[in-house]
């Protein structure tokens, strides 16, 4: 059994898979769920608006849109690609840079390109002790 602290309150819980104590958690679901009907209510409302008819601070909801929870309501564009920069609307990467991913991951890689000093022979190489000696570093 891993114990953690809750982000939400600091209070130290059992840790189960959920990222939050279960007060938290229940909390947190309560407010998603008022958003959740906010929006079936009102589809096609922006953050702004939903913010304010639910009450519920904006970096909550934009939580529950990073984390994927609401993928209804647009940020619009607020978020951006933490690896090229485009905007998206969930998560933290774009569809384009995760499928690079996931090809990276399955050995599906660009062959790496040899920069010019790895193309020296090996006597034309410098080793460590030989650049330590060279600077005065290295006693023999």
């Amino acid at each position: 059994m891993e114990v953690r602290n809750c982000p939400g309150c600091g209070k130290l819980y059992a840790y189960t898979g959920q990222r939050l104590c279960p007060n938290c958690f229940k909390e947190e679901t309560k407010l998603f769920e008022q958003v959740d009907e906010y929006l079936r209510e009102h589809p096609g409302a922006n953050l702004e608006a939903v913010a304010e008819g639910t009450g519920i601070a904006k970096e909550i909801i934009l939580d529950f849109i990073r984390r994927g929870r609401l993928v209804t309501l647009t940020a619009n564009n607020q978020f951006r690609c933490a690896i090229c920069g485009q905007p998206i609307n969930r998560g933290r990467i774009c569809e384009d840079c995760a499928a690079q991913l996931r090809g990276g991951l399955t050995g599906k890689k660009a062959p790496r390109q040899r920069r010019p000093e790895e193309s020296k022979s090996s006597d034309q190489r410098m080793h460590i002790a030989d650049l330590l000696e060279k600077r005065g570093r290295l006693r023999r």
